[in-house]
């Protein structure tokens, strides 16, 4: 349903009798602005009763109606527009939904369905047909943020290879249909852009300790330009350090939390964003405003690291713990390529801690890295580092080196950590205050 429109929603499911459809007046702008759609739960009321909250998708695109004809082949293809979306649904087995657009040579255009992850029953395949009828791509499951499969399709950043008409074939992917295999169709033109997925769903301060958030971009049609960091939504007693997801091929970048010396106890929900600004000649400049995605991390049989996507970042203030500060020698490095570093690291161990501490820069489990801030060319030395710090030890070193071909890089954000096992999986960990890597030209 569109932005700010009255729409007949029909009820759909178990015990479901024979009901009008119920207008629902959808919001007059979407809860994030960077978004083009979003899901909503909505609760409607029908014969006095209050239903269960079911997902509605609501969109700034132009939205249609799946015509009431025949749509199941290229000659009775329901046009559609570009950029727009179609409410349709796979009414009976073995049924096919056709649409076509007309499209010039060299544009992008990226098609998407979006049904089992808003509960349709539709397990979705989309297949792209030329005028002549031959198919030209298709996509059955989405990788959703580079973490998950979906059962939606999604083609994405398709370049036109001719100008002509061409046709959206939307299916089961089984052959099935009915009532509940419904779905949302989106056709746009592909722009740059990115996603933004948070590392986990908390982060843990002890008063006058450092705790570091991880954010990963996942890059799409393109887009390859830097992105800001910002966060809102603090305890009283935490501040920030922002850092910056690095121009190119980089997709990591960090937050820094310090809490103050005298912070009590509390705990808020936080939200993380990504700015960045794209700007072409002779054009305005266009900024990118994308919200985070909270993921929760999962240990898997035999001890591997997953996520799973949830609602909300909780931000924490507890009682001081076994790690009381994480010092390091040197906050600004200046390096040249071919250059190499080496950072002292000092622990505050509690009293009578004396359990073995690893330290690192890199955010990994067992052989899997899950967060790489450092620039482009500039690497951990393993063999000239102290990294694991037995018994009472509380001094060691992380050395790093620069390629010999490294760019130039100013000021990028990043942290080193000493991590404490709990189990043979989890570990906690605690962070240094910000340490900024510059590279400069030889």
């Amino acid at each position: 349903m569109g932005v700010g429109q009255t729409t007949a929603l029909q009820l759909v499911g178990s015990n479901v009798t024979e009901t009008p459809a119920i207008d629902y007046p959808a919001p007059g702008q979407l809860s994030d602005a960077g978004d083009a759609s979003c899901t909503l739960d909505v609760s409607l009321s029908s014969n006095g009763s209050q239903l269960n909250p079911v997902p509605v998708v609501v969109t700034t695109l132009p939205v249609t109606l799946e015509p009431a004809g025949e749509n199941n082949a290229i000659a009775t293809a329901a046009p559609i527009a570009v950029p727009s979306a179609v409410s349709g649904r796979i009414e009976t087995e073995a049924d096919i939904d056709c649409y076509a657009f007309d499209a010039k040579k060299d544009e992008r255009i990226s098609i998407e369905v979006l049904a089992r992850r808003n509960g349709s029953a539709l397990d979705s395949i989309v297949r792209l047909l030329n005028d002549k009828g031959n198919p030209v791509i298709e996509n059955d499951d989405l990788r959703q943020w580079g973490r998950r499969t979906l059962q939606d399709s999604l083609i994405e950043n398709w370049t036109v290879p001719a100008d002509g008409r061409y046709t959206i074939e939307v299916r089961d992917v089984h052959l099935r249909g009915g009532a509940e295999y419904v779905y949302g169709l989106e056709i746009t033109r592909a722009t740059p852009q990115f996603d933004l997925v948070m590392d986990s769903d908390k982060s843990w301060l002890t008063p006058g300790s450092c705790a570091a958030i991880f954010v990963r971009a996942v890059r799409r049609n393109g887009f390859d330009g830097e992105i800001q960091l910002q966060i809102e939504g603090l305890p009283e007693g935490v501040t920030a350090t922002c850092g910056k997801i690095l121009p190119g091929t980089a997709v990591d970048g960090c937050i820094v939390l310090e809490a103050a010396a005298d912070a009590k106890p509390f705990a808020s929900n936080v939200q993380i964003r990504g700015i960045a600004t794209i700007t072409k000649e002779g054009q305005e400049p266009i900024t990118l405003n994308t919200l985070a995605q909270p993921m929760q991390e999962i240990y898997m049989p035999g001890g591997g690291r997953s996520h799973y996507p949830v609602e909300m970042h909780t931000v924490a203030i507890g009682l001081p713990s076994d790690i009381r500060d994480v010092r390091l020698s040197n906050y600004d490095v200046v390096l040249k390529p071919g250059e190499s570093v080496k950072i002292d690291v000092e622990l505050t161990r509690a009293d009578g801690f004396d359990k073995n501490v690893t330290l690192d820069l890199l955010y990994q489990h067992l052989s899997s890295v899950f967060a790489n801030t450092l620039p482009t060319g500039v690497t951990i030395d393993a063999k000239s580092s102290q990294t694991l710090l037995t018994g009472t030890n509380s001094k060691g070193s992380i050395t790093l080196t620069v390629d010999k071909e490294a760019k130039p890089v100013d000021h990028q954000q990043c942290c080193i950590m000493a991590n404490v096992s709990i189990n043979f999986v989890m570990k906690a960990t605690y962070s240094s205050r910000p340490i900024m890597i510059t590279v400069v030209a030889p």
